[in-house]
This record gives structure tokens, sequence and C-alpha cells, in this order.
């Protein structure tokens, strides 16, 4: 299964103390070539959307970022 729309993936467990505090323990970083993959990823991706309904039972805290790098809106660097 070829899987196009992610450019990476890394899962990993939290180590920042403010994570951690918050009940946050593991973290997944899957990064897109933009918003339309990322898009399909979340809403409409068929193995994703199936591992959401599965982990229903196993995760009780999700927290999503989303961003695009370089974008900083209305604000200035």
């Amino acid at each position: 299964m070829t899987v196009t729309h992610i450019v990476s993936f890394q899962f990993k467990e939290g180590s920042s103390p403010s994570l951690v505090k918050n009940g946050l323990t593991h973290v997944f970083a899957v990064n897109f070539k933009d918003k339309e993959d990322r898009n399909y990823y979340a809403l409409e991706d068929p193995v994703h959307l199936e591992f959401v309904k599965w982990s229903e039972d196993v995760v009780t805290h999700v927290l999503a970022i989303d961003y695009v790098d370089g974008d900083f809106g209305d604000h200035k660097l």
C-alpha cells in the first residue's frame, strides 16, 4: 500500500513536562505536502478514519494542531 499524501510520519513518547502534565503522553507528527493532502487524510482517508474509530476505545485525549510551515498569517517574525 502506498500512502502518497503523507510526506513524513513520526510516533514518539512525549517528554515535554507541560504535555505530560495535561495527560498527553504520546505524539504522532504527520507532515503533508499541502492543505489538500492534509484535508484528505483527516476527512476522507479510509485507513485513517478506521484508525480513529479503533482508537476511540484506547485513547482518552487527542489534541490536533494544524499549521503550514512558514505561514504566520498577519504576524511577522
